[in-house]
């Protein structure tokens, strides 16, 4: 049929064959010659009259061709008559021989990307047949813009081809001609042709018996088709229609970087040097890993638990439960991943031999939930059937492996040379070597899909505890592991580099013809191959980079690969059962998350973790579902990947921690390699895939968070533990050469408490002022013969200790040995901390029973301060009005709870008598435990439940606070007020009364109880001394020096009747107070015997004592009066300690003058600094 264009008359051959198979079959579309007026003999009915220039073309070239009957044109025939140099018809001649005009010259080789590559009126043009063509005419002049279309019969592919020669025009026309002519069939391209195009051309055929519809949108009868081509614009475009059922995929450039195959990633696009650079890089993680998972294993016993064990006896309960409860998951999601990748082949092969049972995706799913269903009977069969199963895989797995390797150098058919697969040969690999990189892929992105095959390195670590010397097996088993797998990666890239073509048709007619094969440059074309249509369309089929089967087709045998990927793929999912239950129930077993003791459970003689196996077989289950193996192959690699960072990174701090035990038996190890190996490994984690990664460290971060939080009551001597105690020695030492500085003073206080739970409201008061700025030091003097108080000190130290992390007190216990009270604060005062961390200020209690307290104790209790003072240290004496000490109240609390535990034995046993029943000790215990059986004969089930429940009531109530109650009213005010200094003060007011200068620690303690939250609600008020003529002068001078100090205060209130005396009715009380304390030794006859008096009772007062002190008794009670007055609201009182000169104040009196200053207060603490400025002005 003749087309008219705007650059000439174009003729068009429809050639229809008979056929079912398609086009593309091995058959192919034979290109014939009809040179007759009707149809030849082998024509079907129906068969148009072929006319037109090809058939002048094809006469000439062959030399007369076969007879007019019908007949094909070898490509001998052809090759040999251009040989023979038989001229091409010109346009003329074609004219005189009663044929259309031929087509107008080509352009010139200038014009478009086309000329570049050679226009064929100028190298030799080609008729581009497609893949199912059986020869390749070589064409000059032949049809106008050199296109022609096939046509080939019912089921068959229908294809208009255009030289690649031709001149491009525009790029947009293009890609909207192949989205319409898919879409619609018909129309012009909605994109319009390109820029430089010279008009368009439709070209519309049918043939009899065509398709039975054409999804692009058939016009007219079925079979037909139109195509909207650009004529113009940018060549190598081609139209397919796939007859029948088949679909139509949309026009393609053949300059487009398709990939055809709708594979994810390029097999070959690496080329063999980067395919060994990546396979280096995945061998330096896992060799890293390996040398500290040697390391650590070596370094003492090791039980089940694989890398959570490890990790977790490394670096500690915090590290090892966040990352062994991932990799658990992790486990359970690689079975998933090996299990689809199984069920892909199977799937595969069933739709090779068209049996599939019902799409694509279901019957992966089909697939994996029987696999994965058969794994779980072979594990929880016990790992002697394990251990069988995965030494028959390994037997077909080594098979497959030496049956590719043989199939390397056995001589390969020509169809296999049409594959791509050459043997070895030099050209091959020397093109292979370097990458080409399609569809976007890159280094990184084709790492991350061959990394899992890097991530099953902890396999024998995960069974640790079914080895019989894992510290042996584990070392030796890993690395030997990973050198038999790089030497086998490395040796399959390098095989298949070396073998195997990136392109190929599949096509025996893609031969190459020298002098003809003009655009054929790669290295077919020295193995007598020309695969370039294919290869610049991306329609190959078959090569590296399109055949996903290479290795079957390499191989000396097909099956025997897929018995391999059946082998590798199996094996690895029956290792990750495995190892996710152990690895969970280690964990379980830790009991460092709640919740999850039920799977620490184990059954038979080898502790099978059976609910981790069916725990394990859901999640698995659950991600088989999803059917898809990209998606879950990036989660779980980072997952592996954290584990391996960790590791790595256990070595590392365990070797830099310096910690004696850690000593290793395997030597072949660097801390500065696994710290190498552990950078990396994060790293990798962000190329592969940056969500995942960060999904990891979110997950691993909270799950740190939540163990740190915790607490667990664990001690596995972890290398934190050491790296701890390292940096606190590295860091006093360096500390305790730094000068001290008024700037750097922080509050230190050694807290006179006696056993830690008896003064818990002392504890809270000073830790409110020394958490997170000054350290808690409790001091501890147990009284008693040395031998049996050192019994007592070690028996409580580690109570008591327990007792202060219980509470969240960040303080330390410090007990000693001592006759009396003083020696053993002198010894505290003196021994106490280390280096700069020493105490600074002494912290007792007021001394409440003073009254009723041996004189002895008394003296003890002030000596104790002046031994402070002597020693440079700051003294605070802090009262309530209940008292700190609860120890009363505490025993008798015991004493109830032991009372209550005895009634409910009692009532125990009285009930199992009633029940016809021994009331022995193992009735007690079974009903301790909790055991609910039936605890009489004959009863109703009803009856025996009410007994039960009889029965265990009783135990509930030494546990319950409805005992405290029993209490006296005193001891009962005396628990609630232990409690005060835990709860917030609310709004209120911090009174100050800077009495003395005593260096500005009375101020500085109050102002960092405000910057507390409990006490962050109070205001600084500020009391002083002075003269009624100058209170104002003397409040501006305390906020201008306040303000210097950067204290801030709500008010300043200046006591002008400071010195004032008492009221009599005040000085009467104290007297009465301190009237069984005096000597009286006025009343003697002789100054002799006042004088024994004296020295025998030194703390008491003596008449002198009392007369020369009586100015500053008064001072005394009437600073209680102005405390009344001023500061019975306050949360808290802070005043100035008086202080009394050594020899000539009595104990007694000093204590009398603290009680008659504190007496009737809210909380109160006097507070003395030793005269060193804690305070500065400057900056």
């Amino acid at each position: 049929m003749e087309k008219s264009g705007s650059a000439g008359r174009f003729h068009v051959d429809v050639v229809c064959e008979p056929g079912g198979g398609g086009g593309s079959s091995s058959s192919g579309a034979e290109l014939r010659h009809r040179g007759g007026p009707g149809p030849g003999p082998d024509d079907p009915p129906g068969y148009p009259e072929h006319r037109g220039p090809l058939a002048e073309e094809a006469r000439s070239v062959a030399g007369g061709g076969p007879p007019r009957g019908g007949g094909a044109f070898s490509p001998r025939q052809l090759r040999g008559r251009r040989r023979r140099g038989t001229p091409s018809p010109s346009p003329a001649a074609a004219a005189a021989a009663g044929t259309p005009s031929a087509s107008p010259p080509p352009p010139p080789a200038a014009a478009g990307r086309g000329a570049e590559r050679g226009h064929g009126a100028q190298r030799g043009g080609r008729l581009v047949a497609g893949r199912g063509a059986r020869a390749r005419l070589p064409l000059q002049h032949v049809l106008p813009e050199n296109l022609r279309a096939q046509h080939s019969g019912r089921g068959a592919q229908h294809r208009v081809l255009r030289e690649r020669g031709e001149p491009r025009g525009g790029a947009d026309g293009e890609a909207d001609l192949g989205r319409a002519a898919q879409r619609d069939g018909q129309g012009p391209p909605r994109g319009g042709p390109g820029p430089g195009a010279t008009g368009q051309w439709r070209e519309s055929w049918r043939c009899p018996g065509g398709g039975r519809g054409d999804q692009g949108g058939p016009q007219g009868a079925a079979g037909d088709r139109q195509v909207w081509l650009d004529q113009g614009g940018a060549g190598a475009l081609y139209a397919q229609h796939l007859g029948g059922d088949a679909v139509h995929p949309p026009l393609v450039d053949r300059g487009a970087r398709r990939n055809r195959t709708g594979g994810e990633g390029d097999n070959g696009s690496h080329g063999g040097g980067l395919t060994i650079a990546l396979v280096m890089l995945s061998v330096v993680v896992t060799t890293t890993t390996g040398l500290s998972l040697s390391a650590i294993c070596t370094n003492g016993r090791v039980r089940g638990g694989g890398a959570y064990y490890l990790i977790s006896r490394s670096l500690g309960p915090e590290f090892g439960g966040s990352i062994g409860l991932i990799f658990a998951f992790a486990n359970a999601v690689a079975v998933a991943m090996y299990v689809v990748g199984f069920s892909e082949t199977v799937r595969d092969l069933l739709v090779v031999n068209d049996a599939v049972m019902v799409d694509d995706s279901n019957d992966i799913r089909i697939i994996g939930t029987i696999t994965v269903l058969l794994l779980l009977g072979i594990t929880a069969a016990g790992m002697e059937w394990e251990a069988k199963a995965q030494v028959v895989l390994l037997i077909i797995l080594l098979i497959a492996i030496a049956n590719f390797f043989i199939g390397t150098v056995i001589p390969v058919s020509r169809q296999k040379q049409a594959q791509g697969f050459f043997n070895y040969k030099a050209s091959i690999f020397a093109e292979n070597f370097g990458p080409d990189f399609r569809d976007g892929e890159g280094f990184f992105s084709v790492f991350a899909i061959f990394f899992p095959a890097a991530t099953g390195i902890l396999a024998g670590a995960n069974i640790s505890g079914d080895l019989a010397d894992p510290q042996a097996a584990i070392p030796k088993g890993t690395m030997l592991a990973i050198l038999i797998t790089t030497i086998t990666y490395i040796g399959v890239a390098v095989c298949a580099a070396s073998c195997v073509l990136r392109d190929a048709s599949g096509n025996l007619n893609d031969t190459y013809v020298a002098g003809i094969s003009t655009n054929c440059t790669n290295a077919e074309c020295g193995l007598g191959f020309d695969f370039s249509s294919c290869s610049v369309d991306r329609t190959c089929k078959f090569g590296l980079m399109n055949n996903f089967q290479v290795m079957s087709m390499v191989s000396g045998f097909g099956p025997l690969i897929i018995a391999g990927i059946f082998s590798a793929t199996l094996s690895s999912a029956l290792a990750s059962l495995v190892s996710a239950p152990k690895v969970f129930q280690a964990l379980c077993k830790d009991n460092i998350y709640p919740g999850f003791e039920m799977f620490a459970t184990g059954y038979g003689k080898n502790n099978e973790p059976i609910r981790g196996y069916i725990l394990t077989f859901f999640i698995a289950l659950a991600f088989i579902l999803i059917a898809e193996l990209n998606t879950i192959a990036p989660i779980i690699s980072n997952f592996f990947l954290a584990s391996y960072a960790l590791i790595n990174f256990s070595c590392f701090h365990a070797s830099f921690a310096k910690s004696p035990g850690w000593r290793p038996a395997f030597r072949y190890y660097n801390m500065w390699v696994s710290l190498f190996g552990a950078v990396l490994c994060c790293a990798v984690m962000f190329v592969i895939n940056w969500w995942a990664a960060l999904i990891t460290y979110a997950i691993v971060l909270g799950l740190y968070i939540y163990v740190v939080y915790k607490k667990p009551d664990v001690n596995w001597g972890s290398s934190t533990q050491a790296l701890s105690y390292l940096n606190a020695l590295q860091d006093n030492l360096r500390l305790y050469g730094v000068e001290e500085h008024v700037k750097n003073f922080r509050p230190q206080c050694l807290v006179m408490t006696g056993a830690p739970p008896h003064r818990p409201a002392l504890i809270d008061l000073v830790h409110c002022f020394t958490k997170n700025v000054g350290l808690l030091i409790c001091g501890h003097v147990v009284l008693g013969p040395q031998r049996q108080a050192l019994k007592e000190l070690f028996a409580a130290q580690v109570k008591h200790q327990r007792w202060l992390l219980k509470e969240h007190k960040k303080a330390f216990y410090s007990p000693v040995c001592s006759h009396d009270l003083r020696e053993g604060v002198q010894v505290l005062l003196q021994a106490a901390g280390l280096g700069r961390m020493k105490p600074n200020i002494l912290v007792l209690g007021f001394k409440k029973d003073w009254r009723r307290a041996d004189g002895a104790a008394v003296e003890s209790y002030i000596h104790a301060i002046h031994d402070a003072f002597d020693l440079q240290f700051g003294v605070v004496v802090a009262r309530v009005r209940e008292g700190f000490d609860i120890s009363s109240a505490l025993q008798l609390q015991e004493e109830l709870l032991a009372q209550e535990m005895e009634r409910a034995a009692q009532e125990m046993a009285e009930v199992a008598v009633g029940m016809d029943m021994t009331p022995d000790l193992s009735v007690y215990q079974n009903i301790t435990d909790g055991d609910e059986k039936p605890a009489g004969r004959g009863r109703p089930h009803a009856e025996r439940r009410k007994q039960s429940w009889l029965l265990r009531r009783p135990l509930l109530k030494p546990a319950s606070p409805r005992v405290v109650p029993s209490l006296n009213a005193a001891d009962q005010k005396l628990l609630d007020g232990s409690s005060q200094f835990q709860r917030r003060q609310g709004k209120g007011t911090v009174d100050v009364w800077w009495l003395f200068d005593d260096g500005g620690l009375t101020l500085l303690i109050p102002y960092i109880l405000t910057t507390k939250k409990k006490w962050g609600d109070c205001k600084i008020r500020v009391f002083i001394g002075g003269k009624i003529n100058r209170i104002d002068h003397e409040r501006r001078m305390m906020a201008t020096l306040l303000s210097k100090f950067r204290i801030d205060f709500s008010d300043i209130q200046v006591l002008g009747d400071i010195n004032s005396k008492p009221s009599a009715e005040s000085v009467k009380l104290f007297d009465e107070m301190v009237e069984p304390f005096r000597l009286h030794e006025g009343q003697k006859d002789d100054a002799a015997s006042a004088e024994r008096l004296r020295a025998q009772f030194p703390w008491k007062i003596s008449d002198a004592e009392l007369e020369t002190m009586r100015i500053k008794t008064l001072r005394q009670i009437r600073l209680n009066e102005l405390l009344q007055e001023h500061s019975r609201s306050a949360n808290l009182i802070v005043i100035s300690l008086p202080v009394a000169r050594k020899g000539s104040v009595s104990s007694l009196l000093y204590m009398a003058w603290l009680e008659a200053l504190t007496k009737n207060l809210p909380p109160t603490m006097l507070i003395r600094g030793n005269h060193q400025s804690v305070l500065t002005y400057y900056s």
